[in-house]
């Protein structure tokens, strides 16, 4: 018999939520309980701050089972798988377009790159500024509805998120280079595997760029590139 190619057709798509407005402010407990039915994913960058959470509560992004802590601000990039069972958890989401962070200059040195992490920890102070400026946001997105206040409430929230990445990876002692390194795995896995093509991106020799890494991020390349391929995988069959 002839060996017949395999087509998964019958694999379920992640679905994809999308959005027409540069930003939407809504309350967790408030907002349509389909934002968070099943594994999904986003067009768009999408920011939670929890102030309520169940016991045990948690959520899963790109297939990591974690807990929510009311301590934390999470940043969900475009093309993530999410999923929450949406509860009695209380808080704030904030769904920010693509392009309105592209065309205001908001996306520059790996602020919500796909690079950064997904959890955040600010301080105490932070927090609590943070809190504040999503306040004011969320007053403003349900009240009058001025797109140049809540813009400028996005902009500080996104001042506070850049800061908290450079922080975060300064105390991990992730340096620039290596950051660039990670975005140019983000933009080119698909096609290049190769250490050497990185290398030389970066003008550097294959086996020093390899020792960086390794004690920059506990990886060589060639193991960042794979982690990568994974996980689109998974999000692929999943």
């Amino acid at each position: 018999m002839a060996n017949v190619p395999f087509t998964p057709i019958a694999l379920k798509q992640i679905p994809t939520h999308n959005t027409d407005n540069d930003t939407t402010v809504k309350r967790i407990e408030e907002s349509n309980g389909l934002n968070f039915d099943g594994v999904h994913r986003h067009n768009f960058f999408e920011v939670l701050l929890f102030t309520e959470v169940p016991d045990g509560g948690s959520h899963s992004i790109d297939f990591e089972e974690l807990p929510i802590g009311t301590d934390c601000i999470y940043v969900l990039k475009p093309g993530q798988a999410y999923s929450m069972a949406l509860t009695s958890h209380k808080g704030y989401l904030i769904a920010i377009k693509q392009e309105y962070l592209l065309n205001s200059g908001l996306l520059f040195e790996n602020r919500l790159g796909h690079t950064s992490p997904s959890i955040l920890l600010p301080a105490d102070n932070d927090r609590s500024a943070i809190g504040s400026v999503i306040g004011l946001m969320l007053e403003e997105y349900e009240g009058r509805k001025r797109s140049g206040l809540v813009n400028a409430h996005v902009n500080t929230l996104m001042a506070y998120i850049s800061t908290l990445i450079r922080e975060g990876h300064e105390s991990a002692g992730i340096s620039s280079r290596m950051r660039t390194l990670l975005e140019l795995i983000e933009q080119n896995y698909i096609r290049e595997h190769s250490v050497e093509f990185y290398a030389a991106k970066l003008s550097l020799g294959k086996k020093r760029l390899n020792v960086l890494a390794v004690e920059a991020l506990g990886l060589t390349v060639k193991q960042l590139i794979q982690q990568r391929l994974l996980l689109q995988a998974k999000r692929m069959i999943s």
